[in-house]
């Protein structure tokens, strides 16, 4: 018996399902602030390079915004269908992460998350086919294609067994969403001069996200399961570790960028306490590993928060 015929709920409509899994897995008061703020550093960081003042949204910036929280939740959605099989083995095995998830339980069915993978990307093609060509509509199709590569673990059946191809394939993507941000604020002011300093930008939100990324698998050797984590591939230690490297990259590289804009020097004061809090956190681990010292997840959201809504708040000031 599979666990979610095991432990199927009630039967409800394909919109109650598709509401509860999205409050589980992509809640929006979290998740649309998170993508939108990720759109808009690079959106309205180019306008600033180019002294493009004041700073502002179009209609084409807002469209933007909302194919970046739609892409959010479509590579969700494809993780989902992808790990399917995975979720469930999992979840018998009653690991404390997956136990309980919608998928695991039956609160949402496969065939609700196949509707919307397509209904997201439709819209996805309502909103951007308006946005002009070549920049935006060549930006907009070169991140479907990824995404949708993704999807099909880019073809190369090794990704999907080994946690470490898949992060190396995968985590970049951030830099490809950037770069359609770019070409969105390019498209409606103009060219951009400081292309290094872009690249320099982006760098530094990629690596922010990939300390949140390796942050979430990290777990002490008792605590280890099935489900495959850095610190089972890498040994706690290495592992414990990576995240520490990653903040600093991303910490450098928004001081950098926030430089070379001129902004207020508490954006360093802040954006260096945040990252000293995510080290502190990785030698606490190194030296006292645990249940509680692995969970490292808080710290970097903690950082990447600072990172990105610090760096919005001190370019409009």
């Amino acid at each position: 018996m599979s666990v979610q015929t095991k432990y199927r709920a009630p039967a409800a409509t394909r919109a109650a399902r598709l509401a509860d899994y999205l409050l589980e897995m992509f809640p929006p008061l979290i998740s649309v602030p998170a993508a939108v703020m990720n759109f808009a550093v690079v959106y309205l960081a180019v306008q600033a390079m180019e002294g493009r003042v004041p700073l502002r949204f179009t209609w084409r910036g807002v469209a933007g915004a909302l194919t970046t929280v739609l892409f959010f939740l479509l590579l969700r959605v494809y993780d989902e269908l992808k790990d399917v099989e995975t979720d469930l083995r999992l979840g018998r095995a009653g690991d404390p992460r997956y136990k309980d998830r919608a998928i695991v339980t039956g609160r949402i069915q496969v065939k609700d998350l196949q509707a919307l993978r397509w209904w997201v990307t439709g819209l996805l093609f309502l909103i951007n086919l308006p946005l002009g060509y070549p920049l935006p509509l060549v930006a907009f199709a070169a991140l479907f294609f990824i995404t949708w590569l993704s999807f099909h673990w880019f073809f190369w059946p090794a990704v999907s067994r080994h946690l470490l191809l898949a992060f190396a394939t995968h985590n970049p993507m951030a830099l490809v969403v950037g770069a359609y941000a770019a070409a969105v604020a390019v498209r409606d002011f103009g060219g951009i001069t400081q292309t290094g300093m872009l690249a320099v930008l982006l760098v530094g939100m990629w690596t922010a996200m990939a300390t949140w990324e390796v942050s979430r698998k990290v777990r002490a050797r008792p605590d280890e399961t099935d489900y495959m984590t850095y610190s089972k591939i890498l040994g706690w230690r290495i592992a414990g570790v990576l995240p520490s490297i990653f903040t600093l990259i991303s910490a450098g590289c928004m001081v950098a960028v926030a430089a070379e804009l001129n902004l207020s020097r508490m954006y360093t004061v802040l954006i260096a306490s945040a990252a000293a809090l995510m080290l502190a956190a990785c030698i606490r681990f190194e030296i006292r590993p645990g249940k509680a010292s692995a969970n490292l997840r808080p710290y970097a959201e903690l950082y990447s928060l600072v990172a990105m809504a610090g760096f919005l708040g001190f370019l409009f000031l």
